[in-house]
């Protein structure tokens, strides 16, 4: 119920690079297939993008620097696909439909919806690297990130650890890793 994030985005160019990141949040659509009212929505908090489920209760995706919160609706856009009027006019390709396309109508005015993302959009420089912190939690946070390295710490730890412990003792520095990626995906 606890989920500490990291997101590290590397720029192997000899050129600074501009990237858009988006991390989401959405609700599962069971609505449109069980023929059900919406389980809850997504808006944003103190920091935070609170998702309020019927069933669930409250989870909150917490973030840190800069990010504009996002809202549309886990909906398929069958007006694109299958030239068949839209259920709402908020579909979930609206963050494509904002950033690349520059349609801002396609976001919910609303500030919340089934579907969420935190953009932010950030320059890179050259071999350089920039990361992210979020926090999806089951619980209000006053400081939120005051522990996250801790964590990713002993995390590390933890899975070193692991790794070292089911790795054949004779493989090669290089196996193991690659061994460690493929049991990690």
């Amino acid at each position: 119920e606890d989920l500490c994030i990291r997101l590290t985005a590397i720029n192997r160019s000899k050129d600074s690079k501009r990237l858009h990141i988006l991390p989401h949040l959405w609700l599962r659509n069971t609505w449109s297939w069980k023929k059900k009212e919406k389980p809850g929505h997504i808006e944003l908090g103190e920091g935070c993008l609170t998702a309020n489920y019927a069933d669930l209760g409250k989870r909150y995706l917490y973030f840190e620097g800069p990010m504009t919160a996002l809202f549309t609706e886990n909906e398929t856009n069958f007006q694109k696909l299958f030239s068949k009027p839209n259920a709402t006019p908020f579909v979930k390709d609206a963050f494509h439909e904002s950033i690349v396309k520059g349609n801002k109508a396609a976001l919910s005015s609303e500030r919340r919806g089934t579907k969420s993302a935190l953009h932010t959009a950030v320059e890179i420089p050259p071999q350089g690297q920039v990361a992210l912190r979020l926090r999806f939690c089951d619980a209000v946070q006053k400081k939120p990130f005051s522990d996250v390295e801790t964590i990713f710490s002993q995390r590390k730890k933890e899975a070193d650890q692991f790794y070292e412990e089911i790795a054949p003792k004779n493989l090669p520095e290089e196996r193991r890793a690659i061994q460690r990626q493929a049991f990690a995906g």
